[in-house]
């Protein structure tokens, strides 16, 4: 590759995303990552630490084309990032150290011991209210399943899943773990463990969410209001049955 635009290129098939993709992950327009491709313009300071922060890119890779394209960081204690868009291609690698080192890598207060963590973005509501969609939770290391204590929030990956679920044993003899959510609309699963790739202990979390916890509170008084004036109207009702009957 003897250009940065054919570098930029590279990356971008690392990552397995499409230009508008990786543009939306960059914060800028995908025209302008069009023409950073296309040779038209050369990436500017900004861009350039974007690119190293969220991808751990060698910058002089980058711009003169020598050494690798990932910084050879073994010695740093950030932690990897697994976002949403990353997940399927984390089951799909099997995390392997390949896929790990595309990935975004971040320090995290509290967890700088940590040598071979993960951070996960949690995605959808099935944790609600202990987590947020968007919420990002940390965990030190690898678990293995039978010395995870009953209820203990994980990261479970297999085959085909990346979730966050509460982990309990269920018919141990047979090898099974469930899997339950915080929300209750949500139906347990259950799980062989010899499917189970990867389990992660949950350690931290960090939100954004702080009026998201607001407005769920809220909407749940709401409906228990609404609920509480159906069996006062229905109460009404059959109390005003009783006593026409009583005077008839």
């Amino acid at each position: 590759m003897d250009s940065i635009a054919e570098r930029l290129i590279s990356i971008r098939q690392s990552q397995g995303v499409s230009q508008t993709a990786l543009a939306k992950k960059l914060g800028i327009a995908q025209s302008t990552l069009s023409q950073l491709e296309s040779g038209a313009s050369v990436p500017g300071a900004e861009l350039l630490s974007k690119l190293q922060v969220r991808y751990n890119i060698d910058i002089n890779w980058l711009l003169n084309g020598e050494g690798t394209m990932y910084i050879d960081d073994q010695d740093r204690r950030d932690i990897v990032l697994v976002d949403v868009e990353a997940k399927a291609g984390y089951i799909d690698h099997k995390g392997s150290r390949d896929f790990l080192s595309s990935l975004g890598r971040y320090r995290v207060p509290g967890f700088d011991d940590v040598e071979d963590g993960r951070i996960f973005e949690v995605e959808g509501d099935s944790m609600l209210p202990t987590l947020y969609p968007g919420d990002y939770i940390v965990c030190r290391e690898k678990e293995r399943p039978e010395l995870v204590p009953e209820n203990t929030l994980c990261v479970v990956i297999s085959d085909d899943i990346l979730v966050v679920k509460r982990v309990s044993y269920f018919e141990a003899e047979k090898g099974y773990l469930i899997l339950r959510s915080d929300n209750s609309t949500y139906k347990p699963q259950m799980i062989p463990r010899e499917d189970i790739q990867e389990l992660w202990r949950v350690s931290g979390r960090i939100t954004t969410a702080v009026d998201y916890a607001v407005m769920f509170n809220t909407k749940r008084l709401i409906s228990l209001e609404k609920e509480l004036g159906l069996v006062r109207q229905k109460l009404e009702q059959l109390v005003n049955r009783v006593t026409l009957s009583d005077s008839e």
